[in-house]
């Protein structure tokens, strides 16, 4: 499946929005994940396909969600198995559990890339064409 990367001009503008009101746990996050501190860069609230991803690790190709007590578990599962067609890995993190444990969730994420990162071979070099082989589980 193709990764999508959005040109919807309501979904970019969404997204800038979102980004200048992020929640203070998406603010905890961002500042650490950001200007390649952990080694990769990361994109926050960025649009792919019909999403807007809370952040995205590109190299990866890895959705990390810091999931407040909004979110929805059904409709969390639809989003991460269609983002999984497009070859999107998702890491969902419970807003509770990254206050408490944030050194924590932070090593998970770079666990979480460099093993996305390893598997790399069955994506191309290229996030806009279409993949030959199925992602793996």
């Amino acid at each position: 499946m193709r990764f999508v990367r959005s040109t919807d001009k309501d979904r970019r503008d969404l997204a800038r929005k979102l980004r200048t009101g992020m929640t203070r746990g998406e603010r905890v996050l961002w500042s650490r994940l950001r200007g390649n501190a952990l080694g990769f860069k990361v994109r926050r609230q960025f649009p792919s396909g019909n999403f807007i991803l809370d952040f995205y690790v590109l190299e990866a190709r890895l959705c990390i969600e810091l999931n407040g007590p909004l979110h929805e578990p059904l409709a969390d599962r639809k989003r991460d198995e269609a983002l999984l067609e497009m070859g999107i890995q998702t890491l969902r993190i419970p807003l509770g559990e990254f206050e408490n444990r944030e050194e924590h969730w932070i090593r998970e994420i770079q666990l979480f890339v460099d093993l996305r990162k390893k598997s790399k071979p069955w994506w191309k070099d290229s996030d806009f064409e279409e993949d030959e082989e199925e992602p793996p589980p």
